[in-house]
């Protein structure tokens, strides 16, 4: 058998690049470790009930969403430009995916002597883990998703990411379950420190499976050196940015369609104290729906990753949206348990049509040497939006409460569904072979 080619037996790795298998499966398993923790320490379930346990104030939930996506969104820009001078970007990837991982440890040590009269201290250390975590998350994931670019033959990578998140979501649901049981069994705040730590334990697996990835090499990207000032540097570095921007009319449009769907998440903070407050549903109910979402989240990555393979991106794209109006609209008129349901299963397919379709998607534009920064461009694009919505959201809620904001998030998510139909052109093919791996 010639290198590089397996056996018929193996399916869709025959004439894979070598260790392309390895990688399929490591990686893989690496993802549902992680999104076992996350799960378990669910952002739509599990850390809103925590902070509403703190403080009644909707805008405060609504932070959660905000801060965590702000500092997902934003880091990938900065660290883009390192990454593409590096034909390797594993050991820069397993230092900064620490910062994502350890802040469930230190919530963890912080719950139990601060849960009785600190109530601000908590939940100012709660938000500034949530944004080392947020900000390690987008540190990674240029070099990350660079890596599953190489590492992954691209007939494979939709059903890399589709079926490897769907499976991870299936390990959520038993972690969102298994929290569940732990918000009903033991008593605050010993439930969220167990919650806290057993997410910290599923992120060390994970760490050791990313660990084990073997790593193509990378075509690299070389920029200038200036001996000028700091200012004209950084002149030069945005003259790059806005030169792709402006040369590229196909990433042009997705920029601009991405930052609409940003808008629609004005009420995805709000579900689940929605649920408490307006469904009047109980914590345990509340936990059951964030299982519930991560199921449909399962049944979402799987199916969608399975479609994109067979028609492309930007349909998931467009149901994306489409969804996200459904749930949307339903929370609004939600008050019960069928209704609220109706809500999280839209959201949750939604959502999983968003986050697979965004990325697997951004790394077919550009040159495979400029990849990390057409990345870092398309995250900070959507960045303002996607954060700044769930606390604008959170604010309004407060002032005219929750069915306003839902009715408005439906309505950015139709525009949304609209400008992806109208504004996303398929980039130019730009792959390039994968290198050698080590």
């Amino acid at each position: 058998m010639k290198t590089g080619t397996l056996s018929r037996r193996r399916g869709w790795f025959t004439q894979a690049p070598p260790n392309a298998r390895w990688n399929f499966f490591t990686m893989g398993i690496d993802m549902v470790w992680y999104s076992l923790g996350m799960g378990i320490s669910s952002i739509y379930a599990i850390l809103p009930l925590f902070v509403h346990r703190l403080t009644p104030a909707n805008w405060v939930v609504a932070l959660i969403p905000a801060i965590r996506t702000a500092a997902q969104l934003i880091p990938p820009i900065f660290i883009a430009s390192t990454a593409e001078r590096l034909d390797r970007t594993k050991p820069i990837l397993l230092r900064l995916t620490v910062l994502e991982r350890i802040p469930f440890f230190f919530l963890a040590l912080a719950v139990v002597p601060l849960a009785f009269g600190h109530d601000l201290i908590l939940l100012w250390i709660f938000f500034t883990m949530l944004a080392m975590q947020g900000m390690g998350s987008g540190l990674s994931f240029p070099p990350w998703l660079d890596l599953v670019a190489r590492a992954i033959p691209d007939r494979l990578r939709g059903r890399f990411l589709g079926g490897w998140t769907g499976l991870g979501n299936a390990t959520g649901i038993a972690g969102t379950a298994l929290a569940v049981v732990i918000l009903a069994r033991f008593a605050w705040p010993w439930n969220f420190a167990l919650t806290f730590g057993l997410t910290f334990l599923a992120m060390i697996i994970s760490f050791i499976l990313l660990a084990l990835a073997r790593e193509p090499l990378r075509p690299t990207h070389q920029a200038p050196r200036l001996s000028a000032s700091a200012a004209r540097r950084l002149r030069a570095w945005v003259g790059d940015l806005w030169s792709i921007v402006r040369g590229d009319p196909a990433f042009r449009g997705y920029l601009l369609a991405n930052a609409l769907s940003g808008l629609a998440a004005l009420g995805s903070g709000l579900l689940a104290v929605a649920a408490l407050n307006q469904a009047h549903l109980s914590e345990t109910e509340v936990g059951i729906e964030g299982t519930i979402l991560q199921v449909v989240l399962m049944i979402g990555f799987l199916g969608w990753g399975w479609i994109a393979d067979r028609v492309g991106h930007k349909l998931i794209l467009i149901c994306g949206s489409f969804l996200g109006m459904v749930a949307m609209g339903a929370a609004a008129e939600a008050h019960g348990w069928l209704a609220m349901t109706l809500a999280f299963a839209a959201f949750g397919l939604g959502t999983a049509a968003m986050q697979l379709a965004q990325m697997s998607y951004v790394v077919e534009f550009g040159p495979a040497a400029r990849r990390p920064i057409y990345i870092g461009l398309a995250y900070i694009g959507l960045a303002p939006f996607a954060a700044g919505a769930p606390l604008l959201g959170g604010i309004l809620a407060d002032r005219v409460g929750y069915a306003p904001v839902f009715a408005l998030g439906a309505a950015f998510s139709f525009v949304a569904a609209l400008a992806f139909w109208w504004l996303i052109r398929p980039p130019a093919a730009t792959d390039e072979p994968a290198g050698t791996a080590a």
